[in-house]
């Protein structure tokens, strides 16, 4: 059984290498991954880009939400917060917990 920790090592540097060959062009680099570097493969790259903007829109959105429920559960345990400080708390309800070095816990 393949390890996922090497896959996605190994994942990374052929990127890293497609993004070298290609002068730092992503587009390229990402068709490449896809279709091979002499027949990059620019349709898969429009999907691609396309699923980043949707995923950073997401995030996004659940950043301030994170952000904004944070700020409520220490105003309720009456724990003051420094204006513009971010907060992201322990757990929400439906969402998976942060990884430990982002918890407000």
């Amino acid at each position: 059984v393949p390890n996922p920790r090497v896959l996605t090592t190994y994942a990374g540097l052929l990127f890293r290498h497609l993004l070298d060959r290609f002068g730092g062009n992503v587009q390229l680099a990402v068709g490449a991954y896809n279709g091979g570097v002499a027949r990059p493969n620019l349709r898969y790259a429009a999907g691609v880009e396309q699923v980043a903007v949707s995923a950073r829109g997401f995030l996004a959105h659940d950043a301030s939400l994170a952000q904004t429920v944070g700020a409520v559960e220490l105003a309720q345990a009456g724990v003051p917060q420094a204006a513009g400080t971010p907060v992201i708390p322990a757990k929400m309800e439906g969402h998976p917990a942060p990884p430990s070095d982002l918890r407000a816990d």
